[in-house]
């Protein structure tokens, strides 16, 4: 997304919205700008072939509409009426072009019908995020797959590569997907008992790749200068992102995707890695799989002994090595 939107001047009347094209080269037109009051806008002009297009969703503090222009076009327009919401709505823009950047330019039906579906989920996203704070096992679990990505994910590949690897709060089986490689992060505390809780017969099934486990150890420690609290790890990534090109908007869509957002109570713990211990998880690890299922199982959870798996332990360079080059 264009990071100029407040050179826009407010337009001359009240009828008038000064728009820009957002990305020339995007199949679909986008455009942003400012209406009269000097809110934010952004929209999508497409043609749409059936009678009656679908209404959109309504988001809290964004006024959504749906034009006619004709026979065949029609312009949805986003108009961003709570400035304490900006960066939620750069994002949310960013995240509809995201959806739709793979479409061919004939494909603008289906380029509504996309931006409308992800529009209802936004909603749902939102809805919860303001309803919902997130529990402390809930909190450990992004805290390591945050960790992560920044010590291995954005340390190796571009920003952008790695923002795309990170597939666990879009609902994948495992965390990270890079290159047909599988990496399911597991993330507890140190005075936990040494089970490595698994959620489903699929997490460690090969058939869909090659799959590494990362378990990571972690402890709660307000004294310590380099513990880091929830929020203090989404800033310094976020920070990490900010001078490319859209990735900080793919991040914080990403966040959002995960129920979070910057609360207060998540700066009440700090935490601190205190081990990290990488697995490979070949043909004799300890897993059930869901390709060895009988028929009719269902919703398989299991816990399995780290002592019991020592064998399968891989050094961080091997791992590196493994899975990024």
């Amino acid at each position: 997304m264009p990071e100029n939107w407040d050179s826009f001047s407010r337009s001359d009347r009240p009828d008038e919205v000064r728009i820009r094209r957002a990305d020339p080269a995007h199949p679909l037109d986008f455009f942003y700008g400012k209406d009269f009051q000097g809110n934010y806008v952004f929209t999508l002009r497409c043609r749409f072939s059936e009678e009656t297009p679908p209404q959109p969703h309504q988001l809290a503090g964004i006024d959504v509409h749906l034009f006619s222009h004709g026979a065949d076009q029609i312009e949805l327009r986003l108009c961003l009426l709570d400035p304490a919401q900006v960066d939620i709505f750069k994002v949310l823009c960013a995240n509809l072009m995201s959806a739709t950047e793979r479409l061919d330019r004939n494909q603008q039906s289906a380029g509504i019908q996309i931006v409308l579906h992800r529009l209802a989920r936004w909603q749902d996203l939102l809805r919860t995020r303001r309803e919902n704070v997130l529990n402390r096992n809930q909190i450990i679990g992004l805290w390591g797959e945050l960790i992560v990505f920044r010590d291995l994910f954005l340390a190796h590949l571009s920003p952008a590569t790695a923002l795309a690897t990170w597939r666990g709060p879009f609902g994948d089986e495992q965390d990270f997907l890079f290159n047909g490689r599988l990496v399911e992060v597991k993330t507890q505390l140190s005075s936990s008992d040494r089970k490595i809780q698994i959620s489903s017969a699929e997490q460690l099934d090969t058939v869909s790749g090659e799959i590494f486990l990362c378990h990571q150890l972690i402890g709660p420690s307000n004294l310590i200068e380099t513990a880091m609290s929830l929020n203090q790890l989404a800033d310094e990534v976020l920070h990490l992102l900010k001078e490319v090109g859209s990735a900080e908007e793919v991040f914080l869509a990403i966040l959002v995707e995960s129920g979070y957002m910057k609360r207060d109570e998540y700066d009440e713990e700090k935490w601190l890695l205190n081990e990290r211990t990488f697995y490979r998880v070949s043909s004799d690890f300890p897993a059930i799989k869901a390709s060895g299922l009988a028929g009719g199982i269902c919703d398989v959870r299991y816990s399995i002994r780290t002592d019991a798996i020592s064998s399968h332990a891989i050094a961080e360079d091997q791992f590196v090595n493994d899975v990024f080059e």
